[in-house]
């Protein structure tokens, strides 16, 4: 399981800078053409808000968690004793695996509505939930992340608690 998740996670990340790539294209021939041509690139501003924008976002979101970039306020759990500590990390851990939990369901709602309803984009005659899609899989993959990684917090492991370095970023 560990080795599939790694595979959908790599995925995700080709995925994120793939989007960011044909955002930064779009944008570029778009801005271009609007500043020395006077012909935008129509339908660009939809195209990058509801599906590159979102992929670049959620489908990164499991690599921020590996490498350590979630927020996390620790001014009180860095001055417990590691017996302490551990419980409070658990409890942490599972807290953010169930609110993975809730906002991925939450998602589904949202993308099988928009779906039913035939939302457009604003100017292209292009369904609105594709771009939705990338929210599920994103948020997910970071919740199946941070379930596995449940295991890894007694040996101090857990993605969810790993302090960032210079050379990571």
């Amino acid at each position: 399981m560990q080795r599939w998740l790694s595979r959908c996670e790599m995925a995700s990340t080709y995925g994120a800078v793939f989007s960011v790539l044909i955002m930064m294209c779009l944008t570029t021939v778009d801005s271009t053409g609007r500043y020395f041509f006077n012909s935008p690139l129509g339908g660009t501003y939809e195209l990058v808000e509801d599906y590159l924008m979102l992929a670049a976002t959620f489908l990164g979101a499991a690599l921020c968690y590996r490498r350590g970039g979630f927020i996390r306020v620790t001014i009180l759990t860095e001055r417990l004793p590691r017996k302490v500590n551990i419980p409070i990390k658990y409890l942490a851990q599972i807290t953010t695996v169930l609110y993975g939990g809730i906002l991925t369901y939450a998602s589904i709602l949202n993308l099988f509505r928009t779906a039913a309803d035939g939302t457009l984009l604003g100017t292209l005659p292009l369904p609105k939930w594709p771009g939705m899609v990338f929210v599920v899989l994103g948020l997910l993959l970071v919740s199946l992340l941070l379930l596995f990684d449940l295991r890894a917090i007694q040996k101090g492991q857990s993605s969810l608690f790993r302090e960032t370095s210079p050379t990571d970023q």
